[in-house]
């Protein structure tokens, strides 16, 4: 499978259990219930997954592919949920401007990723270390974007 598919893929299996159960929520509810705020917060949700998804993917993508395949791969991976986006935004759940702000920060997010962070490990002092230290650097910028969800979720609504 090409890593388009596989980038597609994992960007749909991150999202579908949040997903699943926004709709089984909103179906299921005996009370009523603004669709709205869970829909809006299963939107911000997605976001973060996202972003920590494509943290942990890139130095797979950039050690195993070229960077121009690796940039494919993270543009498929943010464009998985984007359907569910365009029904949150037609249920006036989001707005168009929130809508391209989730978009533009995941793509801000992936080139970070990419020109970034996995150059860092190719500097002459790192090239004589015996491991790798890309993989813990996305790590800890996932960390970092999980511990501080709150003001990145604060400043895209």
């Amino acid at each position: 499978m090409s890593l388009v598919r596989v980038a597609y893929f994992m960007g749909l299996i991150i999202c579908l259990p949040l997903f699943i159960r926004t709709w089984g929520v909103l179906f299921n509810a005996e009370t009523p219930i603004n669709a709205a705020l869970v829909i809006g917060e299963a939107v911000k949700l997605s976001w973060l997954l996202q972003a920590v998804a494509l943290l942990i993917s890139a130095p797979w993508f950039i050690r195993d592919f070229a960077i121009k395949q690796a940039l494919i791969a993270h543009l498929m991976l943010i464009m998985a949920p984007v359907p569910f986006f365009v029904v949150a935004w037609l249920a006036d759940a989001i707005t168009l401007m929130m809508m391209l702000k989730l978009v533009a920060s995941l793509v801000m997010v992936s080139l970070f990723c990419v020109f970034m962070i996995l150059p860092f490990n190719r500097l002459w002092f790192f090239k004589y270390m015996p491991i790798n230290l890309d993989m813990p650097l996305c790590l800890m910028a996932a960390v970092f974007i999980w511990k501080t969800s709150d003001l990145w979720l604060r400043w895209l609504t």
